[in-house]
């Protein structure tokens, strides 16, 4: 059943390198990660939340704005995400089920870091669906929509205000992602022209309260990877801490008994 999520936190104003990947293939016993509760005397949600953020991308690396359009992972982004998938394993945790958007620099990310960490991971991965832990993509789960900004250099403070909106694509235009046939599914009228940074966390939000915040309420561990902007956005309006999300550091999202966010810790 979803979850009914109380009225968010208003916002509050406001790299290093991952060692290199060294792969492994000993089978592990998933454990939970030790975590504090965000404050004394709160009950947290029988599951845990493991947030990642993807790989570096192409557009990262060009540091350009991505948004929808669908970058691919560098090979630093791929040696990022061996990298996160062996820390994972070093502290004996594995997901039971992963959430990634439909972009391929999440679901790459994802399918590299759930095919490392199952009994039968093989250091030489080449993009098969990880054979044990399931993977539920959705584009609600997407970055940003930038608009004609995409490919444009990432500034600080291009958009700095909850309702700043960039310019819209027109609906011609080929980087609208209605001509893209992983959103064929999806009605026309749903899918943006541009987004606010506020209207992108209203999405995620209702994605997050259907899908995955049940998901750790019924105990399970639970892997999201997805982007730095929505992640950005997402952990400041619900928890009201403003975190930088470098690429593949994970963080371990704390839940309430109702499947509310209540803090964020990074997992090592």
């Amino acid at each position: 059943h979803p979850v009914q999520m109380a009225s968010e936190k208003e916002p509050r104003d406001g790299q290093q390198s991952p060692p290199q990947p060294q792969g492994t293939n000993e089978p592990i016993q998933p454990a939970l990660l030790p975590c504090q509760p965000a404050a004394a005397g709160t009950p947290l949600a029988a599951g845990q939340l493991v947030l990642v953020r993807h790989g570096e991308s192409v557009a990262n690396a060009n540091r350009e704005l991505s948004g929808w359009q669908d970058s691919a992972l560098t090979s630093q982004g791929e040696a990022q995400a061996l990298c996160v998938a062996r820390q994972l394993r070093e502290a004996n945790w594995s997901p039971e089920l992963a959430f990634c958007s439909v972009l391929q620099r999440a679901r790459r990310t994802c399918q590299i870091i759930c095919c490392q960490l199952s009994p039968a991971a093989t250091a030489g991965f080449e993009g098969r669906e990880s054979p044990v832990c399931p993977i539920q993509t959705s584009w609600q789960l997407n970055e940003q929509m930038y608009g004609t900004l995409v490919g444009q250099a990432n500034r600080r403070g291009v958009l700095s205000a909850w309702n700043d909106r960039p310019p819209p694509l027109a609906r011609s235009d080929p980087l609208w992602p209605g001509h893209e046939a992983k959103y064929d599914g999806v009605p026309r009228d749903l899918l943006p022209e541009s987004e606010t940074c506020l209207e992108a966390f209203d999405r995620v939000r209702g994605y997050f309260a259907k899908a995955i915040a049940p998901q750790v309420l019924a105990g399970r561990r639970v892997l999201w990877v997805g982007h730095g902007g929505v992640f950005h956005s997402f952990v400041l309006r619900t928890v009201g801490q403003n975190v930088h999300f470098v690429n593949c550091q994970p963080y371990l999202l704390l839940l309430n008994r109702h499947g509310w966010p209540v803090g964020i810790e990074s997992c090592f």
